[in-house]
């Protein structure tokens, strides 16, 4: 009994060490996650929150903020988000960066 139980530990551990013993995704699986969720988030929420993280910034310029006070101004966006689309990519950025803290 105990000779098949350390064969099944012995097997155990060769299939760790063959698909990897890290519990960090790579950066491609990481990216794919937070492309799924950034696409699941309810659209407009993140544009509100990049304006409002960028108007109590006081280091940023006043460029930035011209630009945050114009898209919060905008209002709700009609398509969900894509991390995928030219457009959205400073988005998704603030995204992943709300996501790592």
């Amino acid at each position: 009994m105990i000779t098949v139980m350390r064969g099944y530990v012995a097997a155990g551990a060769a299939l760790l060490l063959l698909v990897g013993c890290s519990s960090e995704p790579s950066e491609a699986e990481q990216r794919t996650a937070d492309c799924e969720a950034f696409a699941a988030e309810t659209p407009g929420t993140l544009e509100l929150d990049w304006a409002a993280d960028i108007m109590s910034d006081p280091n940023s310029t006043p460029e930035e903020q011209q630009e945050a006070m114009k898209v919060a101004a905008r209002g709700e966006r009609d398509r969900p988000y894509d991390c995928d689309v030219p457009a959205d990519q400073k988005l998704f950025e603030h995204y992943r960066e709300m996501r790592s803290q």
